[in-house]
């Protein structure tokens, strides 16, 4: 058995005999003129170990397995970036709800805000058209009222005076 990190495979199931050769560090191996060739690099603690490959001078067959590889301890990781995966699309999620509930908020606002202009346009409306022309009228009488009092009081001291 032995570790690889990283590898690269061309795996073809054929009919024949398996033969091997070493190419600058890469192993080669052909199953009747079909060339499988793995490559790898054994570093860190996520290597992929190789459990079995197949023998060279071996006769395979296309169904037989030419190499078994166990990668069970990157499971954990695996699940871990899973996990990472699933508690950031429901973050983002959550984002999105809040983001449109603070959208609800704000046309809710927006539209209690218009109401409270058109509200207040109307009561304008009603003072000017209502309120405003009475108080206009009880200013003008107390005014008239005012002048025909003073106007009385002028004739009165203009009587006496003389």
């Amino acid at each position: 058995m032995f570790r690889l990190q990283c590898m690269t495979f061309t795996l073809i199931s054929a009919l024949g005999i398996v033969a091997a050769e070493q190419d600058g560090g890469v192993a080669k191996k052909t199953v009747s003129g079909t060339q499988i060739v793995v490559s790898a690099r054994n570093q860190g603690s996520n290597a992929i170990e190789v459990v079995a490959v197949v023998e060279t001078g071996q006769r395979v067959k296309n169904v037989d397995l030419l190499i078994q590889l166990n990668g069970s301890h990157l499971d954990a990781a695996i699940s871990e970036r899973k996990n990472a995966s699933y508690a950031a699309m429901a973050s983002a999620e959550a984002f999105k709800v809040e983001l449109r509930n603070a959208q609800l908020q704000l046309e809710a606002h927006a539209s209690e805000s218009k109401s409270k202009v058109d509200l207040a346009k109307l009561s304008l409306v009603a003072y000017e058209e209502g309120v405003l022309p009475m108080q206009k009228l009880a200013l003008n009488l107390e005014v008239l009222k005012a002048e025909a009092a003073a106007t009385s009081y002028a004739s009165k001291s203009q009587v006496g005076s003389r």
